[in-house]
């Protein structure tokens, strides 16, 4: 029936989803405008969260001292909000500063580690010229999420570098079950 074919489905679905569970996810979406985060501040002023929204609000239309302050005000609040500290993230690496985009890493990553901050963190060690941290925190996230392709791009570029041809075979054999196109 349709019913057990969706519950079927949904049971498989699921089980094929579930090495995200526990992993921090960005959140994509838009910012709400900055009227309604503003609204939704004067309602709940100790709601972490909703610093937050006005926060990315701000951030939006270029307003970067209210952003921040916004920014700074949800992490008073709540210093374990994995969303607040993402953006803490973005904010710091656009500042190029690379001690608090790594504290903030690092703050995800003690609750919500995964493929995600595994490559971000990647990136900021290549960012620093550490091969190894680089080649260490692809290997997690591939470990992580085995289906996606960043991290394997990666290790593939470190072991042509490093010119390690057996390496470079097995990871060309995984790449290609993912990417056959590239």
């Amino acid at each position: 029936s349709a019913a057990d074919y969706d519950k079927n489905f949904r049971a498989w679905a699921l089980a094929r989803l579930g090495r995200y569970k526990g992993q921090f996810i960005p959140d994509q979406s838009s910012p709400k405008d900055v009227d309604a985060a503003e609204d939704a501040v004067k309602k709940a002023p100790n709601d972490a969260n909703a610093h937050l929204e006005l926060a990315r609000s701000y951030f939006s239309e270029g307003k970067k001292d209210e952003g921040k302050k916004e920014l700074d005000q949800a992490l008073k609040l709540d210093p374990k909000n994995l969303r607040a500290h993402y953006m803490g993230y973005q904010v710091a690496k656009a500042l190029k500063d690379m001690d608090g985009a790594e504290q903030h890493l690092a703050a995800i990553q003690k609750d919500g580690d995964g493929y995600t901050v595994r490559l971000l963190i990647a990136g900021l060690a290549k960012a620093k010229k550490d091969k190894d941290g680089y080649r260490v925190h692809l290997e997690a996230a591939y470990r992580f999420d085995p289906t996606q392709p960043e991290a394997l791009k990666g290790l593939l570029q470190v072991a042509i570098e490093d010119k390690k041809d057996v390496d470079q075979l097995v990871i060309l054999r995984r790449y290609t079950q993912i990417e056959q196109h590239d």
